[in-house]
């Protein structure tokens, strides 16, 4: 018994006749990058090209002028793992052209094309480790969230692939960027995405819960790539630093920032911290047209918030981040004792045991009686004659 065969241009230029049903209802969209299988045929039965012979998929750009006419009509309307019977009237393929020996000039064609994938594909770790695929484009506009914008979404996750098993279901969820009510991995293919936009995250380990996994109300087996959907209902975006309307607001919104921040960094949660932080700075990342006294100001606020970065990338183990901002806030106040501490720490973890020193050295003396930097420098010290014993050691053995 044959299949119905649906007209998709009319005056038959163009037909299919569906062999296995797709999945879903989501259909490819000119400007979508497509994956498929195929095979042709003349009308004689003559095959004439197949990518199940050459063993992998034909990828192509769905456009006119990337494939013929008749492939563009067509592909539109097939579904995900869709295999479908196209018969193509010469004027949708190569019309009056011949491709010898293969195609004669006037040929209709036959086709039997299989959809594998479809979408737009971006690499947003740059690195293949999240890889979003826009499955739905966009009907809302050309803006993108941001820091701080309160979404609205629908999210699906799977383990492994789009057949694996559900472990995160959420419809219209409400979260705002930065807030860590999403998972990172999330947060960064969302902020990339526009209203009404639908589309499909693959996240490798390395961008998702690694070699450990998650347990807990959520679980994620170790070393699982997940897979999302999702569709960015609605959003609304803050007012940008550069929107306030007067001084104030801006010291306002960096002061909230900073104390989110510190909230964050009391909470354990140093990466959410270090992005408060960063976002206070930027509100006065241009100061040319302050007074001189709120330019004073906002550089004391300033100076705060590169204070608490150097703690944050001290805690995550990073002296180089930690030692450049604990010097920021340094050119700023130059005699901060808290800048100076910092700057001294950072120095220890890099290994420059003598400038850590003199910067202890430096802030003892203008706080002779500070116990956390007395028991940090007199750790350094215990350090350095530990390392001292052993370079003594070795190198007696060298000589005997």
């Amino acid at each position: 018994m044959s299949n119905e065969i649906i007209e998709i241009v009319e005056n038959g230029g163009v037909t299919k006749e569906i062999i296995t049903p797709g999945r879903g209802e989501l259909t490819p969209m000119i400007g979508f990058d497509v994956s498929v299988h195929y095979v042709g045929y003349l009308e004689d039965g003559t095959k004439f090209d197949s990518s199940r012979d050459r063993g992998e998929p034909f990828d192509f750009k769905l456009q006119y002028g990337s494939v013929i006419k008749g492939w563009v009509e067509a592909v539109q309307t097939m579904k995900l793992g869709e295999v479908a019977n196209v018969k193509i009237q010469s004027e949708y393929a190569y019309g009056e052209k011949s491709f010898p020996p293969s195609i004669p000039a006037h040929a209709n064609l036959l086709f039997e094309i299989e959809i594998i994938s479809f979408g737009r594909i971006t690499d947003i770790s740059k690195d293949g480790g999240i890889i979003k695929n826009e499955l739905v484009s966009s009907t809302g506009g050309w803006q993108t969230p941001s820091y701080e914008t309160i979404c609205s979404a629908n999210i699906t996750g799977k383990l492994g692939s789009d057949e694996g098993d559900v472990f995160y279901n959420v419809t219209e969820h409400t979260f705002t960027i930065g807030e860590g009510h999403i998972p990172d991995h999330l947060e960064q293919v969302v902020t990339t995405m526009k209203m009404g936009e639908r589309s499909s995250i693959t996240v490798q380990p390395s961008h998702g819960y690694g070699d450990e996994g998650l347990e807990g109300e959520v679980s994620v087996p170790p070393g699982t790539i997940l897979y999302y959907v999702v569709e960015l209902l609605h959003f609304i975006k803050p007012k940008e630093a550069f929107d306030l309307d007067n001084f104030e607001e801006k010291v306002e919104l960096l002061e909230r920032r900073r104390e989110d921040g510190n909230k964050f960094f009391k909470e354990g949660k140093v990466d959410l911290a270090i992005k408060k932080y960063e976002a206070a700075l930027g509100v006065f990342e241009f100061t040319s047209d302050l007074e001189p006294e709120e330019l004073n100001e906002a550089k004391g606020v300033k100076m705060l918030c590169y204070l608490n970065l150097s703690s944050c990338f001290l805690k995550k183990k990073l002296p180089r981040k930690a030692l450049e901002n604990a010097e920021k806030a340094l050119e700023i106040e130059s005699f901060s004792l808290k800048g100076i501490f910092r700057k001294a720490l950072a120095l220890a973890e890099q290994g420059e045991w003598n400038k850590s020193l003199k910067c202890y050295e430096t802030c003892l003396e203008m706080d002779p009686g500070n116990k956390a930097i007395i028991r940090s420098k007199q750790k350094l010290q215990r350090t350095i004659q530990k390392q001292n014993a052993k370079d003594k050691k070795r190198f007696a053995g060298m000589f005997q």
